[in-house]
């Protein structure tokens, strides 16, 4: 499971010709995708603080549906998503672990919370939506996990990313590990949302209603030191040394230096002649795209 930032970094292998293509990595492979490899295969997993992860949630999927207006399908409108983040995440429990068991109503935490009816002529809430026995997380549940976590080859946390993609970086064998720091100058414009300015009651909320992720995290943040150990004082060296190695072009913020031209672009299939190079040569710059994973 990835982010933005692995997105970037896992394209970055393709472009360069390492990679033959573009893996699913923001919810991992299905089993269609990975069922006919024949190679062997490495697992990781990165965990996020699910106080940051709470808010950034909140702040890309559900902030805009709550200011919408209402809508008696309950769609939008605060009526049916609550009017904060402490009402939305009352009602939504455990993000984190329900994503990775998979089992536990994923496909509905970005749904609203609550029921709405219409009443004179205006839309208002019927009350909570009660959440089902199959979509909570027990503790049998939360050992499924851990005991999934346990088995991952690297394990790490958001908070200590670079020594997360060192480690992955050694033990799958990327060459290119510099990377732009995508998300640094989003947040650099809601400093109120970060998790130290962020008001008592919210990270009150939040670590009422992510019991499990807060366990997770911790042991994820566990596994990793203890991953970070294993590799000796010679790993700690060479995290020093990436660590020290940043550098702002413009609004683009590196890790690990700045990258190599890529030696490859991204082009529609309609621009291409037969699967190969158009006739006239390598595409213009108008003709590059993005692929479809990014959209």
């Amino acid at each position: 499971a990835a982010g933005t930032t692995m997105r970037f970094i896992f394209d970055k292998q393709v472009v360069m010709g390492d990679w033959e293509f573009l893996p699913l990595c923001h919810y991992g492979f299905n089993q269609q995708a990975w069922e006919d490899v024949k190679l062997s295969i490495t697992t990781s997993f990165l965990m996020r603080d699910p106080i940051p992860q709470y808010v950034s949630f909140y702040r890309y999927y559900i902030e805009k549906l709550q200011k919408a207006p209402d809508v008696s399908s309950g769609s939008r409108g605060p009526a049916a998503f609550g009017e904060d983040i402490i009402e939305w995440a009352a009602h939504i429990p455990d993000i984190q672990v329900r994503e990775v068991l998979g089992d536990k109503c994923t496909s509905q935490i970005r749904d609203a919370p609550f029921k709405v009816q219409q009443e004179g002529g205006r839309v208002t809430r019927a009350g909570a939506k009660l959440i089902g026995s199959q979509c909570q997380v027990s503790e049998n549940d939360y050992e499924q996990f851990a005991s999934a976590l346990r088995k991952i080859d690297v394990v790490g946390t958001t908070d200590q990313f670079d020594a997360f993609w060192l480690k992955l970086s050694d033990v799958v064998g990327f060459q290119h590990l510099e990377y732009v720091a995508s998300n640094q100058a989003k947040e650099s414009s809601s400093s109120q949302w970060k998790k130290p300015n962020l008001a008592a009651d919210i990270m009150q909320a939040i670590n009422r209603t992510a019991i499990y992720d807060t366990e997770g995290y911790a042991l994820a943040s566990q596994l990793q030191a203890t991953q970070i150990e294993e590799g000796g004082a010679d790993f700690q060296t060479r995290l020093d040394a990436y660590l020290g190695k940043k550098e702002a072009r413009g609004s683009k913020k590196y890790r690990g230096g700045v990258p190599p031209p890529s030696k490859y672009k991204w082009v529609a299939k309609d621009k291409l002649n037969g699967g190969n190079l158009p006739a006239n040569g390598f595409p213009s710059q108008e003709e590059y795209v993005q692929p479809a994973f990014y959209t």
